[in-house]
């Protein structure tokens, strides 16, 4: 409604339907003086208020980016830099013939060079358009082994990556506008309950980081590490970006390492025979459930090198010891029998094989 008329003005101007006037200044050059004619007088206001209006509207933009205070500063910086030529404008070629009946000063081709310079320099300053802006932000995204998925704030799809397309197997299928909930298939109501707490949270503001979730794709179970950040765009949240990351090796894993610590402990308890590890720094011991029940100590509980000690029988002491010590110089297994004394003075024969093992870092 603004703009449009003005191309119709540079239609009516160029068909000279009513008279131009020029006045030949010797250092501006020839001047058009627009106050002659009442279709000329009203085709100039109009101009002058679309100016107004259009800088107007610049700086509201740039007082809502207020809080960004880099893309804040930029916006006001370039809504400044047009000002200028605009107040030029309507000054010297609106104002004065029109508004004071006296002629025009043509300054404002000189106010848009000003501009010109003002924009390069704001531009190579503040980096406008860096380098990392000019680089397709989709093609960086879909090399990612991570799945991304940006979410309107009605929890429709906006993007998703190429990754994320292949892993959840989503074929060629249109994306666009479709729900989050008709692409995603949970494992269980519990996991779609997190999920959907995390939704509630990240678009209220929140973060999420490393929610572990579960999915059904193509009838295989996947596990997946949840991690969201709101979008928003001149302070308000527009959606999210969910960013979700297969575990399920790492949970493979992790189960099979479970199971082998399970077998070792059930080999330890129908062999009667336990195990420890020692950080020679801290002096600290980890002991295993069958050691502990040897030593009549409590499941889990933290004990030291000193400790057990105490529990040893003092004429073993020095053998223990020593052989300890005989550990520090090599890799070599050392075997010896001792004794411990628990509670009532009972006394236990324990037979122990020993072997050090050099961290790799630190030697």
């Amino acid at each position: 409604l603004i703009y449009v008329p003005a191309f119709g003005f540079v239609s009516i101007y160029n068909m000279h339907i009513f008279p131009h006037h020029f006045t030949f200044f010797k250092f501006w050059g020839w001047v058009n003086n627009h106050h002659q004619d009442q279709l000329d007088i009203f085709m100039m206001s109009w101009v002058g208020i679309q100016l107004i209006i259009a800088t107007a509207i610049l700086f509201i933009y740039s007082y809502k980016l207020r809080e960004d205070k880099s893309l804040g500063f930029q916006s006001l910086i370039i809504a400044i830099g047009l000002a200028i030529p605009t107040t030029g404008l309507i000054v010297f070629q609106f104002m004065l013939p029109v508004v004071f009946k006296t002629d025009a000063v043509p300054v404002t081709s000189y106010l848009i060079t000003f501009l010109s310079i003002s924009t390069v320099t704001a531009l190579y300053k503040y980096k406008l358009f860096s380098l990392s802006e000019l680089i397709d932000s989709e093609l960086v995204l879909d090399e990612l082994p991570v799945a991304v998925i940006s979410i309107t704030d009605t929890g429709a799809i906006s993007y998703v990556n190429k990754y994320g397309i292949e892993f959840l197997a989503l074929g060629d299928t249109d994306l666009q506008q479709k729900h989050l909930s008709g692409v995603l298939n949970y494992a269980s109501n519990e996991y779609m309950a997190s999920f959907t707490s995390a939704w509630s949270q990240v678009i209220q503001g929140g973060f999420v980081k490393n929610l572990e979730s579960s999915l059904v794709i193509s009838d295989q179970t996947y596990f997946v590490s949840v991690s969201a950040s709101p979008l928003i765009s001149n302070n308000n949240i527009e959606g999210a970006l969910f960013c979700l990351r297969d575990i399920t090796p790492l949970r493979k894993s992790i189960a099979q390492l479970q199971e082998n610590e399970h077998s070792l402990a059930e080999a330890q308890r129908l062999s009667n025979m336990g195990s420890w590890e020692m950080d020679m720094l801290s002096r600290r011991m980890k002991l295993s459930d069958e050691l502990c029940r040897i030593y009549d100590i409590p499941t889990g509980e933290e004990v030291t090198y000193d400790q057990l000690l105490q529990i040893t029988h003092p004429d073993d002491l020095s053998l223990v010891c020593t052989s300890m010590l005989q550990q520090l110089g090599g890799n070599e297994v050392s075997e010896f029998t001792y004794r411990i004394i628990l509670k009532n003075n009972y006394v236990k024969y324990l037979n122990a094989r020993v072997q050090n093992h050099l961290d790799p870092e630190t030697n």
